[in-house]
Order: C-alpha cells, then sequence, then structure tokens
C-alpha cells in the first residue's frame, strides 16, 4: 500500500509541476465521501480551469480511466455551463453533450463500445425535442476540389512533432501504460479546437496526451466545395509501461 501512496502522489507532483496554473484543487473520495486518506480512496475528483476560463470537473477512478466531466462557468461548480462527457469501465466515451446555464442543450450523442452513435436526442433549453436511435451515417458529398486537413510539412512531420514532444516516460508514472485517444477539430483557420478525449487510460497518460496535443502549431485547414471547413480528427498515443 505504501507503494500505491508514492505512486499517488508522485503522479500528481509531476503534473503540478507543468501544468499548475491549470489545476485548482484534488480531492480523494471513498464510498463514504470525500477522505484525506489515500488507502481508502477509491476515486478522485479534479478541477481544472480550461482556456476559456471555465472550470471542468473530472472525477477518475484513483488508478484508473475518467467516469465523467463537468464544466462549469462558476469556481462554486454550481452552474453547469459547457462539454458534459461520460465513461464506461474502460475509459471510452459513452455520452457526450453540452449544458447551457443547467440546462441541456442541442445536439446529445450516445455511443456504443465502438464509438458509433447509437441514439441522438436534440435538447432546447432542457427539453427534449428530438430524438433519433441508431442514426444513418450522413453520406459526404465529394467535391473535385476537396482536402483534407493536415499539419503543416505531412504526416511525417506531424508524428514527428508528436515524437519530440510527449514525453514518453509519462509511462513510469502509470500503473499500466495504454492508448489514450484525444479527439479535436481543426477550424477553418488552421487552428485547433474543441480538444477532449474519446478514450481514456489514466490521469497521468490522459494529462500527457492532451497537453501535446493542446500546444500543436496550426494546420492547414480542410478545403471544400472552394471555402474552408471545420475538420475533425482522433489521434491514439500509446504510452508503454516502464519499469
Amino acid at each position: 500500500m505504501m507503494k500505491k501512496t508514492i505512486f499517488f502522489f508522485f503522479c500528481f507532483c509531476c503534473y503540478i509541476g507543468i501544468q499548475a496554473q491549470q489545476l485548482q484543487n484534488i480531492v480523494l473520495v471513498s464510498d463514504d465521501g470525500i477522505t484525506s486518506d489515500i488507502n481508502k480512496a477509491k476515486y478522485f475528483i479534479a478541477i481544472k480551469k480550461n482556456r476559456a476560463g471555465k472550470y471542468e470537473r473530472l472525477d477518475y477512478k484513483l488508478y484508473g480511466p475518467l467516469i465523467e466531466v463537468r464544466t462549469f462557468s462558476d469556481s462554486l461548480l454550481e452552474i453547469q455551463d459547457g462539454k458534459h462527457l461520460e465513461y464506461d469501465d474502460k475509459g471510452k466515451l459513452t455520452v457526450m453533450g453540452n449544458y447551457v446555464a443547467n440546462k441541456k442543450e442541442g445536439d446529445w450523442y450516445y455511443y456504443n463500445d465502438t464509438f458509433k452513435v447509437i441514439r441522438n436526442e436534440e435538447y432546447a433549453n432542457d427539453v427534449l425535442v428530438n430524438v433519433i436511435d441508431n442514426p444513418a451515417k450522413e453520406t459526404d458529398t465529394t467535391y473535385g476540389d476537396e482536402k483534407e486537413a493536415g499539419y503543416k510539412g505531412g504526416e511525417n512531420n506531424w508524428q514527428r512533432f508528436l515524437v519530440n514532444n510527449l514525453d514518453m516516460e509519462a509511462g513510469i508514472n502509470s500503473k499500466a501504460g495504454g492508448t489514450v485517444l484525444v479527439a479535436f477539430s481543426i477550424t477553418v483557420t488552421g487552428e485547433l479546437d474543441d480538444c477532449f478525449l474519446r478514450k481514456s487510460v489514466e490521469w497521468v497518460l490522459d494529462e500527457e496526451a492532451l497537453r501535446v496535443i493542446g500546444k500543436t502549431p496550426a494546420w492547414e485547414p480542410a478545403f471544400q466545395h472552394g471555402k474552408n471547413v471545420k475538420a475533425y480528427r482522433v489521434q491514439p498515443i500509446t504510452f508503454l509501461k516502464q519499469e
């Protein structure tokens, strides 16, 4: 148990040293509620302030993947306002939606374990206005001038960027290593936006993957039908457990 205790605090100290300006608080949670005894803790809650100035509450298994992400507009975490994510026991995204002033708004997506959308709910001011079960995949119209978004210099340069910037020794601080899936969008100006976890492994690996994707320089935006368009990408990042 002492080894686990050292492991837990070492992971957090490593992260705090890198990105202390984002991390606001960490709370250990046992089956009976908040605790200061790590030997009783089974979960933890991390509070981060994101680039938009909102507060994210991340609920994690103590030595495992994410359970839930909630976004708030206030530091007291009373007004849910922004992205809401839920994950299964293996860290795979199962629910993604959005809140505005504590009310569900817009499209909410429900995924199976292969990340296929199995249900789409549409909300307006917290009222469910439409449901589509097993929505058919939209057929993309192909244009002669279309071009996918790409990292400047090509795919080889993108892989080189990841290798040069990832701290692969994060695996030393992990329980077993694994592959994190980071989803992000590329705007019409080539900037990265809306970065979140499609698949979580554990805190120290998730945060390292998000950190590197978040510092990515601008891409060449996608182009279609005579104009730049928003594009989406999912990037796997594998960390090997290092003894």
